[in-house]
């Protein structure tokens, strides 16, 4: 556990390219109105693991080589956590025999912005409880390759992870992250990026939390490729404060940031 004092998210201006992601041919998803615009790190290009307390005070990331952020509001700087100043010896590089920084991923705690969890092995399934509903759980099992094609999923658990559900039509979700509930609606807004309905794309659901249904749930996309950006989209975190502005990290060219049309 790591406390820390309040922080406030900023970024610089990132460069685009990397890889180009394959996807099916399908028709146009309906599409939200808003606008893609830059939001990349400056401690590095590659970033996974971006969490956003839900009270707004504490942005963290991870990066390259490994090494996770916190933001400090005080001197405009990303100040790396792992370090044995912060956190016991045997678990900073090379001690605890992992490589580089040896963090995989990071999230700040939905119920307390001051405790953070960090991740120090690395694996393709992701899973992340949703904000203000105990027992509520969604799930992936990473991107699409030869030895998991057959069960890259979505799921979601409203029994503590109890039992899963397929979520209908959306496969290879490489990133997923919860925001802000849209006006009237008592469920966090879920993002995702990935293919729905065979097409790849950055996805927003905001159902009540009574007609979240796995089996009929319906995604608008915000984006295809943010900025036109074809670098692998690596993390997704909707804004805890403001319905519609969600976050993404590239594999190798920063981030983005989208924001509904005024």
């Amino acid at each position: 556990m790591l406390m820390l004092t309040e922080r406030r998210f900023l970024m610089l201006a990132a460069a685009i390219g990397g890889p180009i992601l394959s996807s099916c041919a399908s028709s146009a998803p309906q599409q939200s109105r808003g606008q893609w615009s830059s939001l990349p790190l400056g401690a590095g290009g590659f970033i996974t693991g971006r969490s956003i307390s839900n009270d707004g005070k504490n942005l963290v990331c991870r990066a390259d080589t490994y090494g996770c952020y916190t933001w400090n509001n005080d001197t405009s700087k990303w100040e790396q956590l792992r370090t044995s100043t912060r956190m016991p010896s045997a678990d900073v590089a090379p001690a605890n025999g992992l490589s580089e920084a040896g963090g995989y991923e990071i999230q700040v705690a939905p119920s307390d912005s001051n405790r953070i969890y960090m991740a120090s092995d690395e694996g393709l399934v992701k899973i992340r409880s949703v904000p203000g509903h105990a027992g509520h759980v969604f799930a992936c099992s990473g991107p699409l390759n030869p030895a998991n094609q057959p069960y890259a999923v979505f799921m979601r658990s409203t029994d503590g992870c109890a039992n899963f559900i397929p979520i209908a039509n959306v496969q290879c979700v490489h990133a997923f992250g919860f925001g802000k509930a849209a006006p009237g609606s008592d469920h966090p807004a879920v993002y995702i990026a990935g293919l729905y309905e065979k097409r790849w794309g950055v996805y927003r659901s905001t159902d009540h939390l009574a007609a979240w249904n796995a089996n009929t749930i319906e995604w608008l996309q915000i984006g295809d490729y943010p900025l036109g950006n074809y670098d692998m989209i690596t993390t997704v975190e909707g804004d805890a404060n403001e319905f519609g502005t969600v976050y993404v990290g590239f594999s190798g060219s920063g981030g983005a940031y989208f924001s509904l049309a005024a």
